[in-house]
Formats: structure tokens, C-alpha cells, sequence
């Protein structure tokens, strides 16, 4: 019997370690929830201007951005920031994007509400949405 509930609890564990290594390893895993996320139609309806940030990396920002976007990516935050900053007055909306499957939105967002920017948003959909949206 006690032989039993040990193989029991191996297998439990390993099922559990193949489960969250699966999840980690997913190359397309959802992007984490944001409390700041708004659709492309919410900051339209705004009425206000926003500064959009992209955050992917600078040869897809090279091939197409949101009109006036700045970029603002991990690689090379230090450098890119100081732009941000200067644009931002602490009222405007910054919205954060990259493209639908990336995770790096959700990363410079973060670090921009830590360095006391604010509000920060996540653009839900990304690049592709605003593609949809202006052909």
C-alpha cells in the first residue's frame, strides 16, 4: 500500500512538471492579463492623443509602425527611453504594443510604470489590430 501511494505521487509530479514546462516552453502562450489593456476602439473613442510605444524589435519597427510611434524595446532600453520620457507630461496615455503573440508589450509596460510613468496601457491585438483596422 505504501509502495502504491508513492508511485501515485511520482506520477502526479511528474505530470505536473511536464504540464508547467509545457506552458513555459508554448512559443504562442497568451500574453499575461494587463488591468490596463484597452482595445484598438476604446483609445479611438478616447478623444485624445496618445503616445504610442512599440516594443517589438527595431528591424520589425523599421518595416511598419503606428504613425508617430516611438520604439521602445528591452534591447535597448537605455538608449531608447530618453525619448519616451521627454514626450511623456504624466497625462498623456502611453499605449504599449507589439505584435498579437509577444510577450514584450507586457515587459516595457511594467518597467515604464516603474519608472513612475503613467498610465500605461496594453494595445490588445498589437501591430496586427491596428493593421486591421487602417489597411
Amino acid at each position: 500500500m505504501h509502495g502504491l501511494f508513492r508511485e501515485i505521487v511520482v506520477i502526479a509530479w511528474l505530470a505536473l512538471m511536464g504540464t508547467l514546462a509545457s506552458l513555459w516552453l508554448n512559443p504562442h502562450k497568451p500574453q499575461p492579463f494587463w488591468e490596463g489593456e484597452v482595445s484598438l476602439s476604446q483609445v479611438e473613442a478616447w478623444k485624445t492623443s496618445v503616445i504610442w510605444i512599440d516594443a517589438r524589435v527595431s528591424t520589425e519597427y523599421d518595416q511598419g509602425h503606428i504613425p508617430g510611434a516611438l520604439l521602445l524595446n528591452e534591447d535597448k532600453w537605455n538608449e531608447l527611453l530618453g525619448p519616451v520620457i521627454m514626450a511623456s507630461n504624466g497625462k498623456t496615455p502611453l499605449v504599449v504594443y507589439c505584435d498579437a503573440h509577444c510577450n514584450a508589450s507586457l515587459s516595457v509596460a511594467q518597467r515604464l510604470k516603474k519608472t513612475g510613468l503613467d498610465p500605461v496601457y496594453l494595445l490588445k491585438g498589437g501591430w496586427e489590430s491596428w493593421k486591421r483596422a487602417h489597411p
